[in-house]
């Protein structure tokens, strides 16, 4: 009905220009499809406001360019597969945006509006109430004469002190790319507080027919990488929304990022205006079933769906700053990238994935290796912790349990950027990324009906990564008894080291699972060391807390000798993941007693060596797979629950985002 409708108004447009039609007086879509007639009192009540639209001005299907609109576009040509135009509107509002993608069922290049509303509103009492920006005492958009790909409009309002407050929002897109940013800057005129203010960035796509989209999320607010993505069921291109989670010198000005949620048409719309919308960091999803798509996996949908993100403005300011974003989507490589998996002997060695089974799964961290020449050769056990061969993590595991467990060693590529400040920056960029991968497979592999139990054993940036994937797949897979994420030296420090801080914050995991945790028996424990070249540190939270494990690195010297390089972080940051995986076998590597019960402290601690590395009856012997089982974990020993609506705020620099990323 939408394809039809946007015909019927191409070909009055038409109409309006033929001396033939005004003629003859005859509807142009008469002449064309004399047979159609429509029933006013069948269709939706968005195809009647499509009609009633359609009937007053162009402003859906094409909006026409005139002097209350401005067309940005990203320069590709016309026609060609990533071309991305909008016309925007005053408050840097849109209903047309135009993507050139490529349709994957019907493989073919084709240009559609993706775009039903993208309003932005202002809610003066953070409870209700929302006007519209455009509405308030609002110009018209005007092009920058020093910058043609940016669009400025400005207005004023009434603040909830009865203040005057002034906005200005820039509208840009950069050359090549598929995303309009959008910078709000609010200031009270009188210069005093600015007092309570929300922005709430409304989105309702329209892919091809409105009623069969799908939703997705990707990344997390908690990394300040958050996108709200849609998608057409069939033809899998689309539209999302981001924008900017971190603060200062590029990102929000005195304001916080409040939370988002996704809905179907038109229920959000009403309640932004009236009652107010319901929002929180974790997303509050409504009227959206869960679906799995064939290429996308775990979505939800397929129907037709709104989405907004929202930004609290501190009050006490004069002066704020907030940033969002809309990006199209021209094919399905804009949203994930193929699972990180490969065939029996190389990422996977164990064959295939059982769903009658228990798993356990093992990521890495940051890699000096050239990941196409390791994939080539095969040889992932003997370069990753997680491996098969003697020693590894996964050799362990199959070692006490064969064929009984599941062990999937997960290689994510981006991983392997070189030991250095500048790699371990590009790698973090990819974590969310990888984690997505790794829970679309385990959708793909065990399903969501999945009833066995579940243990992420991640290192380093790999601990990100399975923090991404439990959420994820946990998330769709409710029927998983019991679940574990195991924590090895988080990059909790890494600022201090000059490798790309902010570091990860002490809150990021409690607010990314916590949710998880609340309906799931998900249990979180974390291994560090806090001597030079590790990185870890305690992690808030309902978080197990092993005390500090002090210089791991002799770990490596006495039980891993052949992989210790020397390089800095083959030492300490290397020496946890030794440590726990020390804690599998601790008498089976070179034939030391390490773990004399005649000892009255359980462990006989070779020389220079301390005590905090006693391996015996920890870390992994307390886990879902160890000889002592969940019924030893110990307590968590940070407590209670941390306010996840305050939520954390992560510089991951530049992540890689997918279709909406901002400039």
């Amino acid at each position: 009905m939408k394809g039809f409708l946007k015909l019927k108004f191409v070909l009055l447009l038409i109409a309006f220009f033929s001396a033939i039609t005004l003629i003859l007086n005859v509807p142009a879509y008469t002449q064309a499809q004399n047979t159609v007639s429509i029933d006013p009192s069948t269709l939706s009540a968005k195809e009647q406001e499509y009609n009633e639209q359609s009937s007053l001005q162009p402003m859906t299907a094409i909006q026409a360019l005139d002097s209350s609109t401005q067309e940005l576009d990203n320069g590709i040509p016309e026609g060609t597969i990533g071309r991305w135009s909008v016309i925007v509107q005053t408050g840097g509002e849109s209903r047309s945006a135009q993507i050139t993608a490529h349709r994957q069922t019907s493989n073919d290049t084709f240009t559609e509006n993706v775009l039903y509303d993208y309003f932005t509103y202002i809610d003066t009492g953070i409870n209700g109430g929302g006007i519209q920006l455009s509405s308030a005492n609002a110009s018209l958009p005007v092009r920058d004469p020093g910058n043609p790909n940016v669009v400025t409009s400005s207005g004023f309002f009434v603040g909830q002190n009865g203040n005057t407050i002034d906005w200005t929002v820039s509208s840009s897109i950069a050359e090549g790319k598929q995303t309009m940013t959008n910078r709000y800057a609010f200031t009270s005129r009188d210069g005093g507080q600015i007092g309570k203010l929300r922005l709430l960035q409304y989105l309702d796509e329209d892919v091809e027919s409105f009623s069969d989209d799908v939703f997705l999320t990707k990344g997390a607010s908690a990394t300040s990488n958050l996108e709200l993505l849609t998608l057409d069921d069939r033809e899998v291109y689309g539209i999302g929304q981001s924008g900017l989670f971190r603060g200062e010198p590029n990102g929000l000005t005195n304001a916080v990022f409040a939370g988002w949620a996704a809905d179907i048409y038109n229920n959000m719309k009403p309640r932004i205006t009236g009652a107010g919308q319901s929002i929180s960091l974790e997303g509050i999803i409504a009227n959206l079933p869960d679906y799995i798509h064939p290429t996308l996996g775990a979505v939800r949908g397929p129907r037709d769906i709104v989405s907004v993100l929202a930004w609290d403005i501190n009050e006490g300011t004069s002066e704020a700053v907030v940033v969002t974003s809309l990006g199209g989507l021209p094919d399905p490589t804009s949203v994930f990238r193929p699972p990180n998996v490969a065939p029996p002997g190389k990422k996977i060695p164990v064959g295939d994935i059982d769903p009658n089974k228990p798993t356990v799964i093992i990521t890495h961290g940051l890699s000096d290796n050239n990941y196409d020449e390791v994939s080539a050769d095969g040889n992932f056990d003997e370069i990753l912790f997680s491996g098969f061969s003697s020693g590894g993590g996964g050799y362990l595991i199959k070692q006490q349990f064969g064929n009984k467990v599941n062990v999937i060693q997960y290689v994510w590529p981006e991983a392997f950027q070189g030991l250095s400040i500048e790699g371990y920056q590009e790698a973090r960029l990819y974590t969310d990324d990888a984690g997505a991968a790794l829970a679309k497979y385990l959708v793909e592999k065990l399903g969501k009906s999945y009833n066995k139990n579940i243990h992420f054993i991640g290192h380093s940036l790999g601990t990100i990564v399975n923090a991404h994937a439990a959420r994820l797949y946990l998330d769709v897979a409710p029927s998983v008894p019991q679940a574990q994420v195991t924590i090895l030296d988080y990059p909790a420090r890494s600022e201090r080291f000059g490798i790309g801080g902010p570091a990860i914050p002490h809150d990021f995991f409690a607010t990314l699972l916590q949710q998880i945790q609340n309906k799931t028996n998900l249990k979180i424990d974390n291994y560090y060391s806090t001597n030079f070249s590790a990185f870890g540190e305690t992690a808030e939270g309902r978080i197990y807390n092993h005390p500090n494990l002090v210089d791991p690195n002799e770990v490596g010297d006495e039980i891993f000798p052949q992989e210790n390089d020397g390089g800095v972080f083959a030492k300490n940051h290397t020496g946890v993941q030794q440590w726990y995986r020390w804690t599998m076998n601790p008498e089976g590597f070179n034939g030391n007693n390490y773990c004399d019960n005649r000892n009255p402290a359980g462990f006989n601690t070779p020389q220079g060596m301390s005590n905090t590395l006693d391996p015996c009856q920890a870390a992994w012997y307390w886990s879902l797979f160890g000889q002592g089982g969940w019924g030893k974990f110990p307590t968590a020993n940070i407590g209670a629950p941390i306010d996840i609506n305050q939520g954390v705020q992560l510089d991951l620099g530049a992540p890689r985002a997918f279709g909406c990323e901002y400039e």
